[in-house]
């Protein structure tokens, strides 16, 4: 009997092109623990019937908790410590069997009378020798279209971390080595209506009028401008009253020819109308008024009918407050819309800097004017602004050319947990902040890995084992840990694929 010792990865194929040649019908194989023979019971009596079909006689034997386990419920003269050599006698192989196979007589005449007896020839057995050639084939077919592989590689990594100051400037050619971009100008136009309670107030309604007759108790002649001001007295409150055209009142005379007797006043009709709105200017007939300007014992008038007409009330008006605050207020809100729009149209290729747009009003309508009667005021408001904004692609390239000098040769940048962060620095001493230049930050906060060229590797895999598939990762410089996966998981197909599509390679980060 010979034995025959075999590796932890070995399938039946692998254990099968090692023993094929002994020159002795007792093999012994002891497995080791871990086996991927222990995978599958089909593993253990797919490689006894291998053996049994060359006519010769398998022992087994391991330490393997699980294989003994698999190996009693088999019970297949396979042994977990020690076997007795039994000398195999050979019952002839598949291919004897399907010589003696007898072929089928059919009378298909029997069958509704329509088709005739058929005899198979004498060779019939290589039908069913075909069909299940043909199925094996196809099975094997099948697998070998869905094998593929897997393999994820954990490197070691370190941190590096940046922060650069940007200068954007408009019109501006790219200057990487002064951390100067080009900027480009962004303008948007929008237009909003609001509207407010108006605050002021307003007294609208009409004065009195009515007629007076005006008294001359002096001698002489008087003339009477229009608006000449009457006053009447109630109460200690004056009301004051504008005669409304020229008028010419004679002097007293004698109404008698005795010398002693009392002068008659010299008098004359004219319209009266109130300085004031209101009501308490309405006064009743045969009041008495005097001259503002005049003595009351030389000039008075007195009410000749009754002074009507005055009336007012309250009703709200657009004050200046009214228009300054709205007008502010629409104007912040137009901005942070402004604003909205601008950063709506930064993509991921142009990027607006926030803060840098100067706005100017380009229109503004009021639906009312200062003091005009109104409950509510309304604003039509139209702004422009004018930014700036950077290539995305740009700051990339300036980042790369400040990266190459600091990453050694043989290492790479990660794509995982990679954090680029652009701060606008605004306007102060130091920094600028407008529609032509902009200072911004770039703060980075990258991870550092070694570089693995991923194609040339599926082509150093393809072909290959799991055993030598690690080999070959293990010789890759700072490696942490690593896992290998194939499909299907049966032993035949535990390696790696020819075709190198078919090979997925995965590099992460520690």
């Amino acid at each position: 009997m010979t034995k025959v010792d075999i590796e932890i990865h070995s399938n039946v194929v692998d254990i099968y092109n090692k023993i094929k040649d002994i020159d002795d019908t007792g093999i012994e194989i002891d497995i080791p623990e871990g086996s991927v023979l222990f995978d599958n019971t089909l593993n253990i009596k797919l490689l006894k019937r291998i053996l049994q079909r060359d006519s010769k006689v398998l022992t087994l034997t391991t330490e393997d908790p699980k294989g003994k386990l698999l190996m009693d419920i088999i019970d297949d003269n396979v042994t977990t410590d020690t076997a007795t050599y039994i000398k195999y006698e050979p019952k002839g192989s598949i291919f004897e069997k399907f010589k003696s196979f007898k072929r089928p007589n059919i009378d298909f005449s029997k069958i509704g009378g329509i088709l005739p007896k058929i005899n198979f020839p004498k060779s019939g057995f290589i039908i069913p020798l075909v069909v299940v050639i043909l199925v094996i084939g196809i099975g094997f077919f099948a697998l070998q279209k869905t094998h593929k592989a897997s393999a994820k590689i954990v490197v070691e990594s370190q941190t590096l971390t940046r922060s650069i100051t940007i200068n954007v400037k408009k019109g501006a050619s790219n200057d990487f080595a002064n951390n100067i971009i080009k900027g480009s100008e962004i303008q948007k136009t929008i237009q909003n209506i609001q509207s407010a309670p108006t605050t002021g107030e307003k007294l609208i309604g009409t004065t009195a009028k009515g007629e007076v007759t005006v008294y001359n108790r002096t001698t002489t002649d008087k003339n009477f401008k229009k608006g000449e001001i009457l006053i009447y007295e109630n109460n200690n409150k004056e009301y004051k009253y504008k005669i409304t055209s020229d008028i010419t009142v004679l002097g007293a005379k004698s109404g008698s020819t005795d010398p002693a007797a009392s002068l008659v006043p010299g008098e004359k009709l004219v319209n009266v109308e109130a300085l004031v709105i209101g009501e308490e200017y309405n006064i009743s007939k045969d009041k008495t008024l005097n001259f503002d300007e005049y003595k009351s014992s030389e000039f008075a008038a007195k009410a000749t009918s009754a002074i009507t007409g005055g009336k007012k009330e309250t009703k709200k008006a657009v004050a200046q407050v009214d228009m300054d605050t709205l007008k502010e207020k629409l104007l912040k809100q137009n901005k942070e819309d402004i604003q909205k729009e601008l950063e709506k149209n930064s993509s991921n290729s142009s990027k607006y800097i926030k803060g840098s747009e100067d706005i100017a009003v380009i229109k503004e309508t009021f639906s009312d004017k200062l003091n005009d009667d109104a409950i509510e005021l309304k604003l039509d408001q139209t702004i422009t602004a004018t930014g700036l904004s950077y290539s995305q692609s740009d700051i990339d390239n300036l980042i790369a050319s400040t990266l190459k000098n600091l990453i050694p040769e043989g290492y790479e940048v990660s794509t995982q947990d990679k954090e680029i962060k652009v701060e606008v620095l605004g306007n102060s001493t130091k920094t600028v902040l407008n529609k032509n230049q902009a200072d911004i930050q770039v703060t980075l906060k990258l991870f550092i890995v070694p570089t693995i060229d991923t194609e040339k590797l599926k082509d150093e895999l393809k072909n290959k084992n799991i055993e030598e598939g690690q080999k070959i990762i293990n010789n890759i410089n700072n490696v942490k840990t690593y896992e290998i996966n194939t499909f299907p998981n049966i032993p035949m197909f535990k390696k790696f694929p020819s075709d190198t599509t078919k090979i997925d390679i995965k590099i992460e980060k520690e």
